[in-house]
Protein backbone atom coordinates (compact mmCIF):
# COMPACT_ATOMS: atom_id res chain seq x y z
CA UNK A 1 0.00 0.00 0.00
CA UNK A 2 1.43 3.16 -0.75
CA UNK A 3 -0.81 6.53 0.55
CA UNK A 4 -1.02 9.50 -2.04
CA UNK A 5 -4.02 12.38 -2.05
CA UNK A 6 -4.92 14.83 -4.38
CA UNK A 7 -1.35 17.34 -4.42
CA UNK A 8 0.35 13.83 -5.42
CA UNK A 9 1.86 14.98 -8.90
CA UNK A 10 0.11 12.62 -11.78
CA UNK A 11 0.76 11.56 -15.19
CA UNK A 12 -1.57 10.09 -17.53
CA UNK A 13 0.19 8.81 -20.26
CA UNK A 14 3.29 10.95 -20.36
CA UNK A 15 0.44 14.00 -19.94
CA UNK A 16 -0.45 15.93 -16.39
CA UNK A 17 -2.95 14.33 -15.03
CA UNK A 18 -4.50 14.55 -11.20
CA UNK A 19 -4.87 12.30 -8.46
CA UNK A 20 -8.71 11.76 -9.23
CA UNK A 21 -7.47 10.06 -12.67
CA UNK A 22 -6.41 7.03 -11.03
CA UNK A 23 -8.50 3.99 -10.96
CA UNK A 24 -8.43 0.20 -9.86
CA UNK A 25 -7.21 -1.87 -13.09
CA UNK A 26 -4.46 0.54 -14.12
CA UNK A 27 -0.62 -0.46 -14.44
CA UNK A 28 1.33 2.53 -12.88
CA UNK A 29 4.72 3.50 -11.73
CA UNK A 30 5.20 5.02 -8.49
CA UNK A 31 8.27 7.17 -7.25
CA UNK A 32 7.81 6.66 -2.37
CA UNK A 33 9.41 8.16 0.28
CA UNK A 34 9.76 5.59 2.73
CA UNK A 35 7.55 7.36 5.70
CA UNK A 36 7.79 6.63 9.43
CA UNK A 37 5.75 3.27 8.40
CA UNK A 38 3.86 3.89 5.35
CA UNK A 39 5.21 4.44 2.18
CA UNK A 40 3.99 7.89 0.77
CA UNK A 41 3.97 8.65 -3.28
CA UNK A 42 6.09 11.75 -4.52
CA UNK A 43 5.25 10.81 -8.43
CA UNK A 44 2.52 8.59 -10.11
CA UNK A 45 3.12 7.72 -13.62
CA UNK A 46 0.12 5.95 -15.22
CA UNK A 47 0.96 4.21 -18.11
CA UNK A 48 -1.66 2.75 -20.83
CA UNK A 49 -0.09 -0.54 -22.02
CA UNK A 50 -1.95 0.82 -25.69
CA UNK A 51 -4.12 3.44 -26.69
CA UNK A 52 -5.87 3.57 -30.03
CA UNK A 53 -8.22 2.28 -32.01
CA UNK A 54 -9.73 -1.10 -31.94
CA UNK A 55 -9.39 -2.77 -35.75
CA UNK A 56 -10.55 -6.39 -34.71
CA UNK A 57 -13.18 -7.88 -32.12
CA UNK A 58 -12.91 -12.06 -31.65
CA UNK A 59 -16.10 -11.87 -28.74
CA UNK A 60 -15.85 -16.17 -28.27
CA UNK A 61 -12.00 -15.81 -27.43
CA UNK A 62 -11.96 -12.34 -25.43
CA UNK A 63 -10.40 -10.58 -27.73
CA UNK A 64 -9.38 -7.64 -29.41
CA UNK A 65 -6.27 -5.79 -31.32
CA UNK A 66 -5.44 -2.63 -30.59
CA UNK A 67 -2.80 -0.98 -32.91
CA UNK A 68 -1.65 -4.60 -34.36
CA UNK A 69 -1.28 -5.73 -30.88
CA UNK A 70 -3.11 -9.10 -30.11
CA UNK A 71 -5.23 -8.03 -26.73
CA UNK A 72 -6.70 -10.69 -24.21
CA UNK A 73 -9.50 -9.29 -21.73
CA UNK A 74 -7.85 -10.73 -18.54
CA UNK A 75 -10.04 -12.55 -16.09
CA UNK A 76 -11.75 -10.25 -14.19
CA UNK A 77 -10.52 -6.86 -16.10
CA UNK A 78 -12.70 -3.86 -15.70
CA UNK A 79 -14.30 -1.64 -18.75
CA UNK A 80 -15.59 1.57 -18.16
CA UNK A 81 -16.70 3.44 -20.77
CA UNK A 82 -16.12 7.38 -20.92
CA UNK A 83 -17.59 8.02 -23.74
CA UNK A 84 -21.27 6.91 -22.78
CA UNK A 85 -21.13 6.74 -18.86
CA UNK A 86 -21.53 3.03 -18.50
CA UNK A 87 -19.67 0.18 -18.02
CA UNK A 88 -19.77 -2.37 -20.96
CA UNK A 89 -17.62 -5.36 -21.91
CA UNK A 90 -16.44 -6.20 -24.95
CA UNK A 91 -20.31 -5.88 -26.64
CA UNK A 92 -19.65 -2.17 -25.51
CA UNK A 93 -16.92 -1.93 -28.56
CA UNK A 94 -17.21 -1.38 -32.11
CA UNK A 95 -14.62 -1.39 -35.16
CA UNK A 96 -12.57 1.63 -34.73
CA UNK A 97 -13.86 2.22 -31.03
CA UNK A 98 -10.69 4.18 -29.69
CA UNK A 99 -9.33 2.35 -25.79
CA UNK A 100 -6.74 2.67 -23.08
CA UNK A 101 -5.63 -0.73 -22.64
CA UNK A 102 -3.63 -1.65 -19.28
CA UNK A 103 -2.03 -5.11 -18.69
CA UNK A 104 0.82 -6.56 -18.41
CA UNK A 105 2.29 -9.02 -21.41
CA UNK A 106 2.10 -12.46 -21.25
CA UNK A 107 5.30 -14.35 -22.05
CA UNK A 108 4.00 -14.90 -25.84
CA UNK A 109 4.01 -11.11 -26.61
CA UNK A 110 0.18 -11.03 -26.01
CA UNK A 111 -1.38 -8.38 -23.89
CA UNK A 112 -3.40 -9.46 -20.65
CA UNK A 113 -5.68 -6.87 -19.98
CA UNK A 114 -6.33 -5.74 -16.59
CA UNK A 115 -8.60 -2.67 -17.50
CA UNK A 116 -9.82 -1.46 -20.94
CA UNK A 117 -11.20 1.99 -20.74
CA UNK A 118 -13.61 3.21 -24.39
CA UNK A 119 -12.35 6.78 -24.11
CA UNK A 120 -13.37 9.65 -27.29
CA UNK A 121 -11.21 9.48 -30.52
CA UNK A 122 -8.25 11.12 -30.22
CA UNK A 123 -5.19 11.82 -33.11
CA UNK A 124 -2.82 10.80 -30.38
CA UNK A 125 -2.70 6.92 -30.00
CA UNK A 126 0.01 5.53 -27.22
CA UNK A 127 2.38 2.62 -26.64
CA UNK A 128 4.18 1.24 -23.95
CA UNK A 129 6.73 -1.37 -23.18
CA UNK A 130 9.75 -3.24 -24.19
CA UNK A 131 11.82 -0.97 -26.93
CA UNK A 132 14.12 -2.60 -29.21
CA UNK A 133 15.95 -2.02 -32.47
CA UNK A 134 15.84 -4.64 -35.44
CA UNK A 135 18.58 -5.44 -37.45
CA UNK A 136 18.32 -2.57 -39.59
CA UNK A 137 18.55 0.16 -36.63
CA UNK A 138 14.44 0.62 -37.03
CA UNK A 139 12.81 1.23 -33.28
CA UNK A 140 10.01 -0.43 -32.27
CA UNK A 141 8.16 0.05 -28.62
CA UNK A 142 6.07 -3.25 -27.51
CA UNK A 143 6.17 -4.77 -30.87
CA UNK A 144 5.10 -1.76 -32.96
CA UNK A 145 7.37 -0.41 -35.04
CA UNK A 146 7.94 3.35 -35.67
CA UNK A 147 7.61 4.80 -38.83
CA UNK A 148 10.45 4.63 -41.29
CA UNK A 149 10.90 8.01 -41.77
CA UNK A 150 11.02 8.65 -38.31
CA UNK A 151 14.85 9.15 -37.31
CA UNK A 152 15.84 8.88 -33.72
CA UNK A 153 17.89 11.42 -32.06
CA UNK A 154 21.04 10.46 -30.04
CA UNK A 155 19.44 9.47 -27.01
CA UNK A 156 17.37 6.73 -28.24
CA UNK A 157 21.11 5.38 -30.22
CA UNK A 158 21.39 3.46 -26.92
CA UNK A 159 17.80 1.27 -27.30
CA UNK A 160 18.75 -2.30 -26.78
CA UNK A 161 17.24 -5.34 -25.38
CA UNK A 162 14.24 -4.72 -23.31
CA UNK A 163 14.45 -0.96 -22.06
CA UNK A 164 11.04 0.25 -21.25
CA UNK A 165 9.54 2.62 -23.04
CA UNK A 166 6.71 5.01 -24.56
CA UNK A 167 5.90 6.55 -28.05
CA UNK A 168 3.20 8.73 -28.74
CA UNK A 169 1.78 9.92 -32.49
CA UNK A 170 -0.46 9.07 -35.32
CA UNK A 171 -0.94 6.06 -36.90
CA UNK A 172 -2.65 5.61 -39.63
CA UNK A 173 -1.49 1.67 -40.57
CA UNK A 174 1.99 2.78 -39.32
CA UNK A 175 3.10 4.96 -37.21
CA UNK A 176 4.37 8.36 -37.70
CA UNK A 177 5.76 9.17 -33.81
CA UNK A 178 6.07 12.25 -32.75
CA UNK A 179 8.05 11.31 -29.71
CA UNK A 180 9.75 8.41 -27.52
CA UNK A 181 10.53 8.57 -24.18
CA UNK A 182 12.41 6.17 -22.32
CA UNK A 183 11.30 4.90 -18.90
CA UNK A 184 13.19 7.01 -16.26
CA UNK A 185 14.79 9.16 -18.91
CA UNK A 186 13.90 12.34 -20.79
CA UNK A 187 11.49 12.28 -23.78
CA UNK A 188 13.54 12.35 -26.96
CA UNK A 189 11.29 14.15 -29.89
CA UNK A 190 11.72 12.35 -32.69
CA UNK A 191 11.54 14.46 -36.53
CA UNK A 192 8.89 13.32 -39.01
CA UNK A 193 7.21 14.30 -42.47
CA UNK A 194 4.29 16.25 -42.10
Amino acid sequence: EIDYDETTPVDVDGEPGAASSLAVGQVVAVVADNGSQRLRARHVAVHAALRGPVSAIDSANGEIVVLGQRVQIGRGAIFHNEVAGTVQGVAGLGHDSFVRVHGLRAKDGVLVATRIDHVPPSDRVVVSGAMARDATGRVAVAGVKLADAVRPRPELATVAGSVHGMAAGRWNAAALWRSVRREGGSTAQERAPE
